[in-house]
């Protein structure tokens, strides 16, 4: 199960996911199981324009509680995870 929301205010937009996974098994009989995960997941994005580019700031945390978890057994998935993206976008005018 996802939950998730987002808060936008002029050109910052902030959004929170969390995740919540159950019941995943890891054999065929359904004998073996994995303990639950609960993930959180957070963002925070401004989006603004100047003359004719358009730039986007975007910092995004995984993980944000770092939980130690495995999707799949004996593949520990990574710990919190802070990502930076910059990206511009550029437009011809007319």
């Amino acid at each position: 199960m996802n939950l998730s929301t987002s808060y936008s205010i002029y050109d910052v937009t902030f959004s929170f996911q969390h995740s919540i996974i159950r019941e995943r098994y890891t054999d065929e009989a359904n004998i073996g199981k994995l303990s639950d995960i609960n993930i959180s997941s957070a963002a925070l994005l401004y989006r603004f324009s100047f003359e004719n580019m358009h730039p986007l700031i975007k910092i995004e945390a995984s993980n944000i509680f770092n939980e130690s978890y495995q999707i799949i057994q004996d593949y520990p998935m990574p710990l919190r995870e802070i990502r930076l993206t910059v990206s511009l976008q550029y437009q011809q005018r007319k």
